[in-house]
């Protein structure tokens, strides 16, 4: 590792706002963070708050907290994420470590009726693949259950 550090971040913001809800941060070896242009939007869209940033309001954690795996191997990262606060699909984005290009956004987890919430993998770097993790977005129900997902290179 060159000592950057990234972090897949959660906004209170929404579309209305031209402001990321899904973003990533960036930190260079020098302790310098990277301007939030961009690049480091991961996605723009909040498809159930019509309301706009409220920044009074407490974080709320949602379903669509994203997480950030790094691949040192390819020299990559990937950000996953669910498509709604409510539960959805799993979506990613990847791009290179640097600089930052996304690539389009793409599908990695969808069971059709049963939204999906809580995207989570490896605390660790990987070089092979990533094996990402997501719940039923309702795991109080009885049935609720996990899914995973095998992201190769």
């Amino acid at each position: 590792a060159d000592g950057r550090l990234y972090a897949a971040i959660k906004t209170n913001y929404n579309s209305k706002s031209n402001a990321p809800v899904i973003g990533l941060l960036v930190r260079h070896v020098d302790g310098t963070w990277a301007p939030f242009e961009d690049n480091y939007r991961v996605d723009l869209s909040d498809k159930t708050d019509p309301n706009g940033y409220d920044p009074s309001g407490p974080y709320v954690p949602s379903e669509r907290d994203p997480v950030v795996v790094i691949d040192e191997i390819h020299q990559s990262l990937v950000v996953a994420y669910t498509s709604d606060k409510s539960g959805g699909d799993i979506l990613y984005r990847r791009s290179p470590l640097w600089p930052i290009a996304f690539e389009k956004e793409k599908t990695l987890l969808s069971t059709g009726d049963t939204p999906l919430g809580m995207v989570t993998s490896t605390k660790q770097n990987t070089s092979a693949g990533i094996v990402f993790l997501a719940s039923d977005a309702d795991m109080s129900q009885p049935s609720g259950q996990l899914h995973s997902a095998y992201l190769g290179y």
